[in-house]
């Protein structure tokens, strides 16, 4: 009886990460800043390489600069939420703060995660639709050339989407974790962007370890590395999570 309420409020909890205003915004507007930079390719439809096309929307939409900050948006500040009306304690009255955290890490990974990944994924798939088979000179003299050319162009797409999610998923696990230690609702949503724009001064010379230059997958010339490191990013915020709430158990 008692596994089954725990199956019953993770799937409730994960139906409320996917299924709230934030969740719902943060697809539709970063959808929008995406798209605008693509549209204008429809005008010539098959004469640019679709990779070409998606580059643009990374490049020129302002997505590196925000893109941060937009997983929060689902469900990261739900801590928050709770701890201010006591829900909290409801919840661990039924299970381990343990079982809580790991119940936190997965929804929220999912809810950020998917605010990424859907909006590429619509970007991308538009892009396939009016874009170019050819690759062109597009990434002449990088090995990640003979990659795509082996794997096909609709599933480098999804490798990209899956690099978009894994973006996605760490900095939602990142705003979630300061809203839980910080105790303040607008924490989730600053603290993922200030520290996005500390990793451009900090990695300055290690750029294949600033996860900005992960999600495209072709900044370090191979999509499996920058797909390794940013789970190794979305790891090591799971621990951290996972480690605090822990901590309160023991408290």
């Amino acid at each position: 009886m008692h596994r089954k309420w725990d199956q019953n409020i993770y799937l409730e909890d994960l139906k409320k990460a996917v299924g709230n205003v934030g969740f719902v915004m943060g697809v539709v507007v970063l959808t929008v800043i995406l798209m605008r930079t693509v549209l204008v390719f429809a005008k010539t439809p098959g004469t640019t390489p679709v990779l070409e096309i998606c580059s643009f929307p990374m490049a020129l939409s302002g997505f590196t600069i925000f893109s941060a900050a937009f997983p929060s948006w689902a469900y990261a500040n739900q801590y928050y939420k709770e701890a201010r009306n006591h829900y909290d304690y409801f919840v661990v009255s039924r299970m381990s703060w343990k079982k809580y955290g790991v119940m936190r890490i997965i929804s929220v990974s999912i809810s950020g995660g998917l605010i990424m990944a859907i909006p590429l994924a619509i970007v991308f798939s538009y892009s396939y639709m009016i874009g170019s088979r050819e690759l062109g000179y597009l990434f002449e003299g990088m090995k990640i050339r003979v990659v795509i050319q082996n794997l096909g162009i609709p599933m480098v797409l999804c490798i990209k989407t899956g690099l978009g999610f894994l973006f996605g998923a760490f900095w939602a696990l990142v705003g979630f974790l300061s809203s839980f230690l910080l105790k303040n609702k607008y924490a989730p949503f600053l603290i993922p962007f200030v520290l996005s724009q500390f990793f451009w001064v900090i990695f300055q010379d290690y750029p294949m370890l600033n996860p900005n230059h992960l999600v495209r997958g072709e900044n370090l010339d191979s999509y499996g590395l920058s797909a390794f490191l940013l789970f190794v990013y979305v790891f090591i915020a799971a621990l951290s999570i996972f480690l605090a709430f822990l901590r309160k158990e023991n408290q």
